[in-house]
């Protein structure tokens, strides 16, 4: 199996267990000096940081798929990157769509394994006018 194969693997679990809503699965695939860089929002760096942001979002009514379209690898790093598309409940229970696009940074462990050091994602849709103001 190449690295390629390896990360295409290690991304769809990962989305997947998004989409069940694990939070610990979700974090297993974070390496310990992850940093997760959504819009809006401060990086998210290390685990008690990333652990509160997926809090956050894995909460019912969460449906969220991302397909990489690209993925490389040199040596024991590699990247995908492709389009999300997601949709949940904001806190007034109305339900809100989003997709974009992301590229999640992998690096190969000594176990083998290959976990995420970087989750940069970014909206396709325009920001809410009221937003400015």
């Amino acid at each position: 199996m190449t690295a390629e194969d390896e990360i295409k693997a290690a991304d769809r679990e990962w989305m997947e267990a998004f989409a069940a809503g694990d939070l610990d699965r979700a974090l297993a695939f974070c390496a310990q000096d992850c940093a997760v860089l959504v819009a809006n929002a401060p990086s998210a760096e290390g685990p008690d940081a990333i652990r509160e942001l997926f809090a956050g979002w894995l909460k019912p009514g969460l449906k969220i798929n991302w397909k990489p379209a690209t993925i490389e690898a040199s040596g024991d790093l590699g990247y995908s990157s492709g389009t999300y598309e997601m949709s949940f409940r904001d806190p007034t229970g109305k339900t809100m769509n989003d997709r974009g696009k992301y590229v999640i940074v992998w690096k190969k462990q000594r176990d083998g394994s290959w976990k995420v050091v970087r989750d940069i994602s970014n909206s396709d849709l325009p920001v809410p006018a009221k937003q400015f103001g």
